[in-house]
């Protein structure tokens, strides 16, 4: 008996109607295995480093190693996906939120493995990106597969994809209500209380399991007191505009970085430019190297030795001005790191870059206003608010960073700096660039589909379900005589008129053949390019050029209760309104309801 059929007979799931208990199981399920995913993913790449760093060659020690050891983590990433699964893994999120827009939220089991893999290479081996993407990839693809084994609607398979990217962000973090808002923001298309708590229980499973396997240390152990006064308010709100700033200086260098290797089609060259560039920015910022999670704890405890340890320029820090300027150079190098890493073929996430930059920003504005306003200020204030705001602008989460920094520190007195800094990194990022860098594809191809019920429901709608295909067609050259004959042949009322090439030329409507049908002396005479109506641009469709939202844009914009459909100007078939329609109230009921 399959593990399907045996839950079947504990009566926790009906094909008809998902019970409570069914979900609760499930949540749980999914809770546990993203929690053990996210502490196998991070002890792995652990102890990949540590092996690496223990048993490297003396002549390699030094800044060597952070040349070579991301160029041959790259290059083991490179063959894994050229040789053996054939396929370009990139990034962990936003292939989720392809799986959930394009492939009716489908993820092949085998990637939950590739995303394993490939982010073992790749951030064990110091490539400048973070574990959150593949280990949200990895939940994702369990709670994805979890509802195809029991052949759940498409709602109730986002909402399970949902749970478990919330378990995992969970189990990262240790933060249960960071997990549930980040699918909030990101992932979720409809919310309600039957889809909170399924996300609410595996959120806090898979914080549980992460404090069970690694205890209950963070990744940040700092705990800050803080009491909010109206006069550091301009800082806040400084610190803020910042950081959305610098998100949208990330936005528009990572796309560009992007764009430019897409252009590159071979995979051997993308490796090869990309992981030289990236090894020789790691030689010269060695801070740069994997995570960078060392480098935010000792941002937070206001030191910058991080931006100088094993640099022929650390002579330099001792100099206010030197230290600024190596400071902001790191911040902003950071995002080429990161760039390059992806753009060569290194499987990861943005996460962990997000908050080194944030902390960067924190600690660079921290040193200015201490040397120049408040010699007291506490340094840890402005780097946790410098990553809130930093997740808040790049991910487009203002909610997931004050809640992120919130519970990793235990601070909650800290909500309104945090709220203040958040708010005003989003903002000033929106002035500039709507999109965060997991969604820009997905919008610009017209494929994202979350947080809008309309065009979700309207962007999974098949055109070919739609086409009607029983329409008898004429051509030009066809007597009166001939259509008549073909009337009697069929109940439809429209002949397309189309040629040798099956390129449509103009539509026959029987009202107008009603009217000259009764003259049988004319028969001969007339032929179908005589009688037939030419048909207006907006009264047609064009797979080359309309997509859904387009065709209905076109329905409601006239009163055409059917409209032929050509691609290429080739005739293809008609779709009518009401099947338009009635197909989309069937999606928007499968939204609403699970």
């Amino acid at each position: 008996m399959s593990p399907a059929d045996y839950i079947k007979t504990l009566h926790l799931f009906d094909k008809e109607k998902k019970t409570p208990a069914f979900f609760i199981f499930v949540s749980i399920f999914l809770g546990i295995i993203s929690g053990f995913a996210a502490v196998i993913l991070k002890n792995s790449v652990h102890y990949t480093r540590h092996f690496l760093f223990s048993h490297s060659p003396d002549s390699l020690r030094g800044n060597y190693l952070f040349i070579v050891l991301p160029i041959i983590g790259l290059f083991f990433t490179f063959l894994f996906m050229k040789f053996i699964i054939k396929q370009w893994i990139g990034h962990g999120i936003p292939n989720v939120l392809y799986a959930i827009s394009r492939k009716r939220g489908r993820i092949k089991p085998i990637k939950i493995l590739f995303a394993f893999i490939g982010s073992i290479f790749t951030v064990g081996f110091g490539g400048s990106v973070g574990l959150e993407g593949p280990i949200v990839s990895s939940g994702a693809g369990i709670g994805a597969n979890i509802a195809q084994i029991f052949h759940l609607r498409y709602k109730t398979t986002i909402l399970l994809i949902s749970a478990a990217t919330a378990g995992a962000i969970s189990a990262i973090f240790k933060a249960p209500v960071t997990g549930i808002v980040f699918v909030i923001e990101v992932l979720m298309i409809d919310l309600r209380f039957s889809t909170l708590l399924p996300i609410l229980i595996s959120s806090v499973t898979g914080t549980i399991i992460s404090y069970w396997l690694l205890g209950k240390d963070v990744i940040w152990p700092i705990r800050l007191h803080y009491l909010f006064s109206f006069s550091h308010l301009w800082l806040f709100i400084s610190l803020g505009i910042l950081t959305g700033l610098f998100s949208t200086y990330y936005f528009y260098i990572y796309t560009f970085i992007h764009h430019s290797f897409e252009k590159i089609k071979h995979w051997e060259i993308r490796f090869l430019f990309g992981s030289t560039l990236l090894g020789l920015l790691i030689y010269i910022f060695p801070s740069l190297y994997g995570e960078g999670y060392d480098s935010v704890n000792l941002a937070l405890h206001g030191s910058f030795d991080f931006a100088f340890i094993n640099t022929f320029y650390a002579g330099f820090g001792s100099h206010f001005f030197w230290i600024l300027s190596i400071l902001l150079l790191l911040i902003l190098f950071k995002v080429f790191a990161t760039s390059l890493t992806f753009a060569a073929g290194g499987v990861g996430g943005d996460f962990a870059p997000t908050l080194f930059i944030g902390s960067g920003v924190g600690l660079f504005f921290f040193l200015i206003i201490s040397h120049f306003w408040f010699p007291n200020a506490n340094p840890a204030l402005f780097v946790l608010l410098g990553m809130s705001g930093m997740v808040a602008g790049i991910l487009n989460g203002p909610l997931t960073g004050i809640f992120l920094i919130a519970e990793i520190t235990g601070s909650y007195h800290l909500f309104i700096p945090l709220m203040l800094v958040a708010a005003f990194s989003y903002l000033t990022k929106q002035l500039f660039q709507k999109e965060s860098i997991y969604t820009y594809k997905l919008k610009k191809r017209r494929e994202l589909i979350t947080h809008d019920i309309d065009f979700a429901a309207l962007r999974l709608m098949d055109i070919k379900d739609l086409l009607e295909t029983n329409f008898i067609t004429v051509t030009p050259d066809e007597s009166l005589e001939e259509i008549i004959k073909k009337i009697q042949e069929t109940h439809r009322n429209i002949f397309p008129v189309v040629d040798t090439n099956n390129i449509l030329t103009g539509l026959l409507l029987f009202d107008d053949i009603r009217k000259i049908m009764f003259h049988p002396d004319i028969y001969k005479d007339l032929k179908a390019l005589d009688i037939m109506t030419n048909i207006e641009r907006k009264n047609l469709i064009d797979l080359q050029s309309d997509d859904i939202k387009a065709i209905a844009s076109k329905f409601l914009r006239n009163s055409k209760f059917t409209m032929p459909v050509i691609n290429n100007k080739h005739y293809v078939g008609f779709i009518s309104r009401a099947n338009f329609f009635t197909k989309y109230h069937e999606q928007i009921k499968e939204f609403v309801s699970i």
